[in-house]
Formats: C-alpha cells, sequence, structure tokens
C-alpha cells in the first residue's frame, strides 16, 4: 500500500506542475484558431486521469478485508489513507480542469468578442454611401 500511495503523491506533483502551465498561458483570442498549449495540456490531464485509473485498478485488491480483527483495524487504517491521498490527487486533478475549462471559455469570449466587432465595423462601413 505504501508503494501505491507514494505513486498517488507522485501523480500529485505532476498535477501541480500543470497547474504552473496553465497559469503561464494567457487566454489570447487567436488561441481559439491556434491553441497547442491548450491541447497539450487538455492531453496532460486525460493520461493522469487514465494514470489514476490504474492506480485505482491496484487498489481493488488491497479492499479485501481479513477475518481477524486485528487485521481489520490495520487494514482500515491504511485504506484510510490511501483514499486520503487519492482524494487529495482527484480534487487537484478537477481543479486543473477547472482552470483549463475557464481558460478555454475566455478565449472563447474573447474570440466572439472580436468577430462581434468586426462585423459590426463591416456594416458600418458597408452604410457609408461612396462617391466615385
Amino acid at each position: 500500500m505504501n508503494d501505491l500511495n507514494q505513486r498517488l503523491l507522485e501523480l500529485n506533483d505532476k498535477i501541480v506542475n500543470v497547474f504552473t502551465d496553465i497559469s503561464n498561458v494567457k487566454p489570447r483570442a487567436w488561441h481559439i484558431l491556434f491553441d497547442s498549449k491548450y491541447r497539450k495540456i487538455e492531453n496532460s490531464l486525460f493520461s493522469f486521469r487514465k494514470e489514476l485509473h490504474e492506480i485505482d485498478r491496484d487498489i481493488e485488491p488491497q479492499t479485501i478485508i481479513p477475518n481477524d480483527y486485528n487485521s481489520i483495524q490495520m487494514v482500515t487504517g491504511k485504506l484510510s489513507i490511501l483514499f486520503s491521498t487519492r482524494n487529495m490527487v482527484l480534487t487537484s486533478l478537477s481543479e486543473a480542469q477547472k482552470i483549463l475549462t475557464n481558460n478555454q471559455s475566455q478565449v472563447t469570449f474573447k474570440f466572439t468578442t472580436i468577430i462581434s466587432l468586426v462585423a459590426i465595423a463591416v456594416s458600418i462601413i458597408s452604410a457609408i454611401p461612396f462617391s466615385v
């Protein structure tokens, strides 16, 4: 179980590093067309979810509870620590996804605002009569 806990902590460190990547990307309107940074971060988060699923599959055999009382107490304590660490990883992953989604929403808003302003400018210019 210590190995699983260590793997979860390492996964959490990777997720925290993605927070830095997300915060370094300032949402710009042109990111909607050229968003390789966002795609890279999304792919990282997807791989982290996949890694968490693999760890969950390794946790499953650990949840078999033995018959004697002392073993039950020991396994229960270890599982409690393990699931606390897992919840920490899950919370970090959810927060990273939330921040990424927020940034992507800002990019979409800025892009649609620019498109709207261009449409207004074109309509104003087309309304002006030109004499040749």
